[in-house]
């Protein structure tokens, strides 16, 4: 796909979608469709460093409840008519210890991550243009976990899952292909010990950097005979 004045969705626009947003402008994306959750703090300047060059639409949406996707991708197309691509980045992280975990907890990540890349792809698929893409993100950690968040990693699993499944339900219409984000960058909650660790468990040794993400989702959406496919950044 040729993203040249394209209508792109990014969920869960902060952070490493900000990277994704300014790469994805640098490929000549003319629509930008963004959600955020608990504040429109966590989008910073972005919409108007996008709104420069492109239009931009923004959304308070929580992906885990099918009702508020459903009537976000209903004001993309009222908006910009068509959809050619999908970023689903939202999803919450945190500690679920093994021998704590309750019910919510199993709720809130399954909600959180895989129903709602579920909900995201059964609203968009009807209406996205042919040689559509959709970019969902897993977790390195589910091909080499670490302990203290199982709740957390099998919900990443079953992205990765999902991926080949609406690879093949979606086809060929639609491709579907996930990344798989290793140390990428630092939490603010770590200390500079810690960050020097994690650094060295890499074969690199060294933190990836948000630009990294970026150019691997701009390589899914571009690359027209690429689906199903799970890719450790």
């Amino acid at each position: 796909m040729n993203l040249n004045g394209k209508t792109i969705i990014i969920t869960g626009a902060a952070r490493v979608g900000q990277a994704v947003a300014h790469q994805l402008l640098n490929k000549g994306v003319k629509n930008f469709a963004l959600t955020y959750l608990h504040s429109v703090d966590e989008l910073g300047t972005l919409p108007h460093e996008l709104g420069t060059s492109a239009t931009v639409f923004v959304k308070k949406v929580d992906v885990s409840k099918k009702g508020e996707v459903d009537g976000f991708i209903a004001d993309v197309v009222n908006k910009f008519t068509t959809i050619d691509g999908l970023v689903h980045l939202a999803a919450p992280f945190r500690e679920t210890k093994l021998g704590y975990i309750e019910e919510k907890d199993i709720d809130f990540f399954a909600h959180s991550i895989y129903a709602s890349t579920l909900y995201l792809a059964q609203a968009v698929a009807p209406v996205m243009s042919d040689n559509g893409s959709i970019v969902l993100f897993a977790d390195r950690a589910v091909i080499k976990p670490y302990p203290r968040y199982s709740a957390y990693l099998a919900a990443k699993g079953a992205n990765e899952t999902l991926t080949r499944v609406l690879a093949v339900e979606l086809a060929p219409k639609i491709r579907v292909n996930a990344i798989l984000p290793g140390p990428i960058e630092p939490p603010p909650d770590i200390d500079q010990k810690e960050i020097d660790e994690v650094a060295a468990q890499t074969l690199l040794n060294r933190w990836g950097g948000l630009g990294e993400i970026a150019k691997a989702v701009v390589f899914l959406l571009e690359s027209d005979f690429v689906t199903g496919v799970s890719i450790p950044v």
